[in-house]
C-alpha cells in the first residue's frame, strides 16, 4: 500500500520550487529558445539594473507576462525585441 505525503508550503515558495525545477529540466535538455526568465535573470543576461529593466518594461521595449505578482519574460521574445530595436 502506497501512502500519500502532503507537504504544506506557502504558495510563493511552491511556485518558486516549480519554476526552479522547470528551469533545471530545460537547462539539462538544452532547451533555450522558450526559456522563461524572471527579472533577475534578465538583469544578469543584459547586465542592466533593476531600474533599467523597469524602464524597458514600462516603455514597451521588451514583452513580459504578469502571472499573479510575478513578472516573467520569454528569452527568445526578449532577444528578438532587443535585436529589432
Amino acid at each position: 500500500m502506497q501512502g500519500n505525503l502532503i507537504l504544506q508550503y506557502p504558495l510563493p515558495d511552491f511556485i518558486s520550487l516549480i519554476e526552479t525545477t522547470v528551469r533545471n529540466v530545460l537547462k539539462e535538455n538544452n532547451i533555450e529558445s522558450d526559456q522563461v526568465l524572471n527579472g533577475e535573470d534578465v538583469e544578469k543576461l543584459f547586465k542592466i539594473s533593476r531600474v533599467t529593466l523597469f524602464n524597458w518594461r514600462s516603455s514597451g521595449k521588451i514583452p513580459f507576462v504578469k502571472h499573479g505578482n510575478k513578472i516573467l519574460y520569454n528569452k527568445a521574445e526578449i532577444l528578438k525585441a532587443i535585436n529589432n530595436k
